[in-house]
């Protein structure tokens, strides 16, 4: 990006961060794409909430993988799948829209069983903890 670019990243964030009051609507669904909550986890991470914690996790959701790797409260994601992950989640995207909402846990999701962890499971705990949206 060019600097202007780089300097809607604040904006773009709130957006994003008022936008997950929405996650998990049956409206926003229809019009989804799973890469696009990628931005979703985005804005809902809480540095404050991973600044003790060196992980990476990998998900399937809705068939996309992607990792997340958090490094002392320093965030990076991206398409694909990872090599040092500890855990690998496969879940669909409105579950995943609802843990990170804060709209039901992540016990309660588990319950549903659309949501399938292999490896750590602290880890994904942990992770998820990270994602939640501030009420």
């Amino acid at each position: 990006l060019t600097d202007q670019g780089r300097q809607l990243k604040g904006p773009v964030s709130a957006l994003a961060r008022w936008g997950l009051q929405f996650l998990g609507d049956r409206e926003t669904r229809a019009l989804s794409r799973p890469e696009w909550g990628l931005m979703a986890m985005k804005a809902a991470f809480n540095p404050e909430a991973a600044k003790d914690f060196n992980l990476c996790c990998e998900w399937h959701v809705d068939g996309l993988p992607f990792y997340i790797r958090v490094n002392q409260g320093e965030l990076e994601m991206g398409l694909g799948q990872a090599k040092d992950a500890v855990a690998t989640v496969t879940t669909n995207g409105e579950r995943l829209a609802a843990i990170v909402s804060g709209k039901r846990g992540l016990k309660e999701v588990m319950k549903s069983g659309d949501f399938k962890i292999t490896g750590s499971g602290l880890a994904v705990v942990r992770m998820t903890a990270m994602f939640r949206r501030s009420t």
